[in-house]
């Protein structure tokens, strides 16, 4: 029996009941809170989708993904990024964002679709985290829900999960109402748990987003201690003293689970090129502007026309609309001995609604060329870059204050129909301002489209982002070269300083392991000699002969890490460990999750705090388990080859996994030279399959090593470098044994300069 006849067979006062409860059901705070969620994510889904720091999020979320199916839980370092000589991961960037999207991506969605996911959870996470952080500070559903969508619709919250595409922000924004409504909590009411729950939401913060998190520490203490202070009820134990103790207790310990990150980071800051942060456009006091500057001048919020946005006109009117409403209700509760007559209860804390409207003019204040001084005289805060980054905390306290006006127009003595009329206005004037400029404008261009397959390599689209120095900020300060000038071949000036860096005997190699971030090999000189790897120099790099300790240092123009190597024959471990403050580090956050644990066994009981980390062990750990069951990452066996291929370079070893492919398909080989010798020559490297019977070419590729990514005029003498090249193979080739030769080419020459070419493989084509 269908629905409707079902219906149809109920006495009437039976189908009067039903449908007054669908009408219950459709109008509850909670549903228009998701259907205004879902308005705001559907651009994240859009068929053609980019964002100003796309490239960047997935580039992460890629290298974050193979570090764990390498077996490295927490990735300092990516050693494929920075055009293949490593930049800096998680030792700087803000985990939180890519773990979440690599973890999507383990649950089977591609890295595009992960992304799209991550940057819709947080909305959604934004608008119900405010829904319950609002419902608890306002007193009542629908102001609550005012709020939610208020914030979820907000320009600048917007801003950063569609065009801009600020994965850590949008990460940030969607924890901050959580971790302020456990502050609040904590701060009024006490509660081992609630202090548990504080902690662990300002430490995903912090690991969310390090900018957000430098402002956001403080104001959630300073928060905490506003709400104990202005608190009246008794509080078991000290009263005053026990809040503010919990409260200052709760930041401790949050900032001590997020030690791993934010400690380490901070104390080896001095090891990157971070000052440029700090320099150019990215100079913080450059960005201020005239109070004329502060606003769009559109009503409909433009995501599109400036590189550094502006508070939105119709938001930010209204916000200032909110303000001047709450202060009137606030001055007229304080002229009056009762309240008006239909005065709704509960009513919303006052203090807070005070401390969230000064939040908002200082954080207009602060746009403003006239506070210079503030920004250069504040340890730290500089790093923001763009103070309009401030604008995350204006839009919150913004939204608070819409969710208040209900009530504060009711307090002047307005019914009740008015102030359900002035929400429904609030809401239809932000969607109409906030919400277009994502629908109707999709500037595009094709070329800035990376699909699934490109996320990997992404040479070209890397190159593209070596234009913008602000993904320079964390190369470490050894690299002396421009990020846009490393991919090229020196300048004769430049050349002589690689050549100055190239000294010392070249050991002969036998690679017997290359891993994520280590590699093994025999080595055997007559005198002590030089193993420069292919990545850039950073402490944290470790190597042992025959287990003793070796030296380890940054050498050349670029930087790259040197091993020197006694005489003889030795076996030489090298690899990527922690340094002594990244060890503390990690006993320090292991330490305060040991505590936060014992705080939850203590305020849930031990039943239910041992089934909750149960789920979340399962949730967190159980789809990666089973991603490395059923694609387990596996590298390639080194096949040991030792032939001079060039007086300056020989080829050492290969790693090609394929003796089996079917016409049409690309296969892939990874050629490890070592420099014996210094060349400014600009050489090709490249593959050439022929048939095991003959010479004649059936494909070949050739171009700079390592995906055009290192000109072999920046070799350092000793230097082991990696070289992918793919090859596809044509379709009108027959089938049959094949042999693929490796070697390397003149580029401006390559007829008579080419050298000899080395069998690496036999390659049975079907």
């Amino acid at each position: 029996m269908s629905l409707d006849s079902a219906i149809s067979h109920r006495a009437p006062d039976d189908v009067d009941g039903l449908r007054r409860g669908a009408r219950r059901i459709v109008v509850q705070p909670t549903v228009v809170v998701l259907v205004a969620a879902l308005v705001a994510l559907l651009p994240a889904w859009n068929p053609v989708w980019y964002q100003d720091d796309q490239l960047p999020t997935l580039f992460r979320t890629f290298h974050t993904s193979l570090a764990h199916e390498s077996g490295v839980l927490y990735p300092r370092l990516a050693p494929e990024l920075g055009f293949g000589y490593g930049r800096l991961l998680h030792q700087f960037y803000p985990p939180l964002g890519v773990e979440l999207a690599a973890w999507l991506h383990a649950l089977g969605l591609g890295y595009i679709d992960a992304a799209r996911a991550t940057f819709s959870l947080c909305l959604l996470a934004s608008a119900f985290g405010m829904y319950a952080y609002a419902r608890n500070v306002l007193g009542e559903p629908w102001p609550a829900a005012l709020a939610a969508i208020a914030y979820v619709w907000a320009p600048y919250v917007l801003l950063d999960a569609h065009k801009g595409g600020v994965l850590g922000e949008s990460v940030a924004l969607a924890i901050m109402p959580c971790a302020l409504l456990a502050m609040h909590r904590l701060a009024q009411n006490g509660g081992i748990a609630w202090l548990a729950a504080a902690a662990g939401a300002l430490a995903l913060v912090v690991l969310g987003h390090n900018i957000t998190a430098l402002f956001f520490v403080g104001l959630a203490a300073v928060y905490g201690v506003i709400v104990a202070v202005s608190e009246r009820q008794p509080l078991p134990g000290h009263g005053l003293a026990r809040r503010l103790a919990l409260v200052v207790g709760s930041v401790a310990l949050g900032l001590a689970l997020a030690a791993i990150y934010w400690l380490p980071a901070l104390a080896e800051l001095h090891f990157s090129r971070v000052s440029e942060q700090r320099s150019g456009d990215f100079n913080v006091v450059r960005n201020l502007v005239d109070p004329s500057a502060i606003l769009q001048p559109a009503l409909l919020f433009d995501y599109y026309v400036e590189t550094v946005p502006r508070f939105g006109l119709a938001a930010g009117a209204l916000t200032v609309v909110a303000i001047v409403l709450v202060a009137a209700a606030l001055l007229r509760r304080v002229t009056r001995t009762r309240p008006p007559h239909g005065q709704p209860t509960p009513r919303p804390d006052r203090v807070v609604l005070v401390a969230f409207g000064l939040c908002f003019i200082v954080v207009l204040l602060l746009q403003l060329r006239q506070t210079a001084i503030v920004w250069q005289l504040v340890p730290l805060i500089s790093y923001v870059q763009f103070p309009q980054r401030l604008f995350v905390f204006g839009s919150f306290a913004g939204a608070v204050l819409f969710g208040a006006m209900p009530w504060a127009l009711r307090s002047l003595g307005a019914s009740a129909r008015a102030a359900r009329a002035l929400a429904l206005g609030t809401v239809i004037v932000l969607g109409a301002t906030s919400l277009p400029g994502l629908f109707w404008t999709w500037p595009v261009a094709a070329s800035h489209v990376i699909t699934e397959d490109q996320v990997g390599i992404a040479t070209a689209a890397e190159r593209r982002l070596a234009e913008r120095r602000a993904f320079d900020d964390y190369f470490p300060v050894w690299v002396e070269e421009d990020a846009a000038l490393i991919t090229r071949p020196p300048s004769p000036s430049r050349s002589e300083l690689y050549e100055a860096a190239s000294a010392g005997p070249v050991p002969r190699l036998r690679i017997l392991e290359r891993g994520y971030l280590s590699l093994r090999a025999e080595t055997d000189a007559d005198a002590p000699s030089s193993l420069v790897l292919h990545t850039f120099y950073f402490p944290g790099w470790l190597a042992t002969a025959d287990g003793l300790p070796l030296s380890v240092e940054p050498v050349g123009p670029i930087g790259l890490a040197r091993v020197q190597v006694p005489a003889g024959r030795h076996l030489v471990e090298v690899w990527f460990g922690e340094t002594p403050v990244r060890r503390l580090a990690i006993l320090v956050s292991l330490g305060a999750l040991a505590i936060v644990l014992l705080l939850l066994v203590r305020g849930l009981g031990s039943g239910r705090a041992l089934a909750g980390l149960t789920a979340v062990l399962l949730i967190a750990i159980g789809p990666w388990l089973v991603h490395r069951a059923l694609a387990p990452a596996i590298r390639p066996a080194v096949q040991a080859i030792d032939v001079d291929v060039t007086p300056t370079a020989r080829l050492v070893g290969v790693e090609t996994g394929q003796t089996v492919a079917a016409r049409g398909d690309t296969i892939s080989a990874t050629l490890l030279w070592q420099a014996t010798g210094y060349s400014s020559r600009d050489l090709q490297s490249g593959l050439r399959l022929v048939p095991s019977d003959s010479e004649q070419v059936v494909a070949e590729r050739w171009a700079r090593p390592d995906r055009e990514r290192t000109p072999t005029g920046k070799w350092i003498v000793g230097e082991l470098v990696p070289d992918t090249i793919q090859l596809r193979i044509p379709a009108t080739a027959r089938p049959g044994s094949y042999r693929l030769l490796a070697g390397l080419r003149d580029g401006e020459a390559p007829n008579r300069g080419l050298s000899a070419l080395v069998p690496i493989a036999t390659l049975d084509i079907r």
